[in-house]
């Protein structure tokens, strides 16, 4: 049990048994971000569409659970999805995505 004792650090199920989605969700978001990057590799909107999702999932799903005991964690864990969302946003602007306003 101590292997996977870092999935679980801070996290109490016996409190909120919503808990359990967190990490499920956390292997399965890397295992949809890895599969969309590989398997859309040819059309940029899909990438930014499929990363948009995964990151509007995981905002409703963690304001929803609250995972963490401290809520200060949990504040840094939706701050950690803004800045995610925010580099998403500089994909769009920055990849063939938009075409070019002088062309």
């Amino acid at each position: 049990m101590l292997k996977y004792n870092a999935f679980y650090t801070d996290l109490d199920i016996r409190e909120n048994p919503r808990v359990v989605w967190y990490p499920l969700y956390f292997m399965v978001r890397r295992l949809l971000f890895g599969l969309t990057i590989v398997l859309l590799n040819q059309s940029v909107i899909w990438q930014v569409a499929g990363k948009t999702a995964l990151v509007v999932t995981a905002v409703l799903l963690y304001g929803w659970i609250k995972p963490f005991n401290d809520p200060l964690m949990n504040k840094m864990e939706l701050f950690n999805e803004v800045v995610i969302m925010f580099v998403v946003y500089h994909m769009i602007c920055f990849t063939p995505f938009i075409q070019d306003y002088w062309v």
